[in-house]
Order: structure tokens, then sequence, then C-alpha cells
């Protein structure tokens, strides 16, 4: 019976083990890393197993918390949901009741969003306790950009492809805010 070969294990009969540097089965095993005690081949894999299981675990309890941004970007998506809700009533109320144009509704609505976003990231999601003229100034260049990336989308959508307002205010909500908060997080109150 032909020998069985199991090609996906480290030495384990393969011509030439790039990863190990030895062939086959011709000697023996590399010796183990210095300051670790040499577990064999079913007690690195456990130690593995155990690793990675800790890591699942770790992912699950912190969630968002163990990205580099952290509970930050948790808490930017809540202002933004709080920015988000004030911009669109305020838009629809304008659209619906004065009669505004969309366009300029949707201005009015994503610059009462930027007052009440900037007090909130400031203090609550970035925990910035200082004085804020210079990071207003910066929170309002980014958010300027915004409001152009937003005006663009809302006309490209309105004007252009001649859609209900409310389906390029949904565009608008899915593509300024994550380029708002990489600009902030970058600039305006890193740290």
């Amino acid at each position: 019976m032909p020998k069985r070969v199991r090609m996906n294990r480290p030495g384990a009969g393969h011509p030439e083990d790039t990863r190990t540097g030895h062939s086959g089965n011709a000697g023996p095993p590399p010796a183990p890393r210095p300051g670790r005690p040499s577990a064999g081949r079913s007690g690195r894999l456990a130690a593995f197993g155990i690793a990675k299981m800790k890591n699942g675990i770790a992912g699950l309890k912190y969630g968002i918390a163990g990205s580099k941004y952290g509970i930050a970007g948790l808490k930017y998506g809540i202002v933004g949901l709080i920015g988000t809700a004030l911009h669109t009533a305020l838009l629809v109320l304008l659209v619906e009741s004065v009669r505004m144009h969309p366009v300029p509704a949707s201005a009015a609505g994503f610059l009462a969003a930027l007052a009440a976003s900037f007090i909130l990231n400031r203090r609550w999601t970035f925990g910035v306790r200082r004085p804020g003229r210079h990071a207003f100034f910066k929170y309002t260049a980014v958010s300027v950009a915004g409001l152009a990336l937003n005006g663009g989308i809302m006309f490209a959508a309105v004007e252009w492809l001649r859609l209900e307002y409310w389906i390029g205010q949904l565009v608008a909500v899915l593509v300024v805010p994550p380029v708002n908060f990489a600009l902030n997080a970058a600039w305006t109150f890193r740290g």
C-alpha cells in the first residue's frame, strides 16, 4: 500500500517544505524557539486553537472597541444618527411645509446638524476638553467638504437623475458620514 502523504502539514513527507527548511522525514524537526517549551505538534495546535479562541472571545466581548478607533467610532455613529435625524427632520419640514427646494433645504438641515454634532463629538466622542476654536474651524472645514459632497449627491439625484429627494438623502447619508469620520479622526480631533 502506498504511503499516505498529508500536504498541508510542515515536514510531512513533502519533498521540500519551505516553511520549516527541511525536507520530508529526513532529519529532526527544527529546534524550539528560545523561551518556549517544545509542546509537540498537538500541543502547538492546542495553543494555537486557544489563542484563536481567546481572540474570538475578545472580539465578541469588545466588538468595535477592539479596532483602532474603538469606542470613538461607535460614539461617532450614535452622534451621526442624532445629526442625521436632525438633518432629515429639518429637510422634510422645509420641503413639505415651507415648500423650499430640496437642495437648499438639505443644506439648512446639514448646517443645523453640524452645530449639534460638533458639540457632541468634541465632548463625548473624542473627549476633548480644551477650548475648541481651532477644532471648530477644522471641523467646519471637514463639514463644508461634506456639505459640498452632500449637495452634489442631492443635486445629482434630484436634478440629473430625477429621483425623489429622499433617495438622494439616503445616498448622502450612506456616503458623507464615513468620509467625515475619517477626516475628523485623522485631522480635527487628533490627540
